[in-house]
């Protein structure tokens, strides 16, 4: 492609065109220069300039669409592309230096979050270097049958299905004439490109002419439907290593911000050492139905089970509850994630389990404080943890182990540790407000343990129970290690130095 300079385009660029929040950093690789993640029902930038829309407007929507697959356990924001014409196009402004050694912009990463609307009878354009949209499109998405995935000129690779959530990368480097593939952080592909400066280089932010986003020439109309929840450049080519950090689409988007400052304390705490339900931290724990009649405390030496490492504890003994019968934990945590309820939350117990319920289901946690429903998280009959089928890592009998329980339902998210290991991360069923969600504190309904609507449960004995007002990490819980006999005590919050995490 021919690259011209236009001096108006320039002025408009500086003058009219407006711009957001600075630059993110990809570690060892260069800035993301543009953000769009189509929340506020526009094509506002998270990050660099907004995109414009030329033609017909009415070719989008914004919103959340009930018929795609959920994305994360919840409906994201985005915007909904109809096939466009050869007139219409939204302009992207990358806004990178020329780089590579040449007088374009010759390396570069454009990703995308994206949904299909239907099985493609042709290739559906992602972008044009053209601004005048006469030449062939750099790179397209295609889902016919033994011809599907990303690329040009014939050449497609991986496998792009309709309604499936996908993120597409493509890494351009024309120092080294290749166009890297991927999808889901996966390298699907690589194709050869024409060189420095030739067809696959960008304008750069001080020439001031457009890249084109979904839209194809006269002659080609390869263009179909799709449903953008994030797009983002970067002024770099990023490595295999870079992608598979992304890895695959999520809700909060691409290169999302360090999170907010997290209400990250522990609001409950109960130990027991009193030989009663006293709270060590926030309000006392409590009984539902029978279970104050069939509790017991002791120390592990008068229970004559084993000790804590080495030291002996007070404990809370369980026994099978039958229903509505349990422990209740008031948690004391106001809403969160955005929610009505509290949907980001970490919950961590000192536990053994008797051997009579071994290889059986024993519940863990209900939120439901009537008990007339399922329980929300087990130790399964394979004597994992989890729920809903997926049951990670192994609960011995007759053994002390420390569980944490991290919940991000802004993500429909899961992570299950043992002694401070992660064993494994599962994705639920519903999101923010739904199932694993809790009652806020201002409306004083508990969360249950040991408790089931239809006897899945088991006896054993309980050293500690705390609960967090956020979703931890895997390096945060990594700090609270195996059981103790002091027990689990207050949460110390750990710097964040890494947004990637989130």
């Amino acid at each position: 492609m021919q690259k011209v300079l236009y001096l108006l385009s320039i002025l408009f660029l500086l003058v009219f065109l407006p711009a957001h929040s600075a630059f993110a950093e990809v570690p060892n690789c260069g800035n993301v220069t543009g953000v769009w993640n189509f929340n506020e029902g526009d094509f506002s930038a998270t990050i660099g300039a907004d995109l414009m829309m030329v033609g017909n407007l009415n070719l989008n929507q914004f919103g959340q669409f009930g018929f795609m697959p959920p994305l994360g356990g919840s409906t994201p924001k985005v915007v909904r592309v109809f096939a466009y014409g050869p007139g219409d196009y939204l302009e992207m402004r990358p806004n990178i230096a020329a780089n590579g050694g040449g007088a374009y912009v010759n390396q570069y990463t454009l990703v995308m979050d994206a949904i299909y609307a239907e099985r493609l009878s042709v290739p559906a354009a992602i972008y044009q270097t053209n601004p005048s949209n006469n030449n062939a499109v750099e790179c397209l998405v295609s889902t016919q049958e033994g011809n599907d995935g990303i690329g040009f000129d014939g050449q497609y690779d991986g496998d792009i299905e309709p309604l499936v959530w996908y993120r597409i990368g493509i890494v351009v480097d024309t120092v080294a004439n290749t166009m890297s593939k991927y999808i889901d952080g996966s390298l699907v592909g690589v194709q050869t490109l024409d060189g420095v400066d030739g067809r696959w280089s960008l304008y750069t932010a001080e020439q001031g002419q457009p890249t084109l986003l979904f839209t194809s020439p006269n002659n080609l109309q390869e263009t179909r439907e799709v449903y953008v929840n994030s797009l983002a450049i970067v002024d770099c080519a990023m490595s295999a290593e870079d992608m598979a950090e992304l890895g695959g689409p999520s809700p909060q988007g691409l290169f999302p911000g360090p999170p907010p400052p997290r209400e990250c304390v522990t609001t409950g705490l109960w130990d027991f050492n009193q030989g009663d339900l006293t709270a060590s931290v926030g309000t006392d724990m409590g009984t539902t139905g029978e279970a104050e009649f069939t509790i017991q405390f002791g120390t592990t030496t008068q229970f004559g089970i084993p000790d804590i490492q080495g030291q002996p504890a007070s404990v809370l003994s369980f026994p099978n509850f039958i229903a509505p019968d349990g422990l209740t934990v008031f948690h004391g945590i106001d809403a969160n994630g955005g929610g009505l309820y509290v949907n980001q939350y970490t919950l961590v117990m000192d536990v053994l389990w008797n051997a009579d319920f071994n290889n059986m289901y024993r519940c863990l946690m209900q939120t439901d404080d009537r008990v007339s429903n399922d329980g929300d998280l087990f130790v399964g009959e394979n004597n994992g943890v989890g729920v809903s089928g997926q049951y990670d890592g192994e609960i011995l009998p007759d053994t002390w182990y420390r569980l944490a329980f991290s919940f991000d339902l802004v993500q429909a998210r899961l992570d299950k540790y043992i002694n401070g290991v992660l064993v494994g991360t599962q994705t639920l069923s519903s999101g923010l407000d739904g199932r694993w969600s809790l009652y806020t504190a201002l409306e004083n309904r508990p969360l249950i343990l040991f408790a089931d609507n239809d006897g899945e449960t088991g006896s054993g004995y309980v050293n500690s129970v705390s609960i967090i007002s956020c979703a931890l990490t895997a390096s945060e819980i990594a700090t609270f290690g195996g059981p103790t006999a002091a027990g689990i005590g207050v949460y110390t919050p750990l710097a964040v130095t890494n947004w990637s995490q989130y």
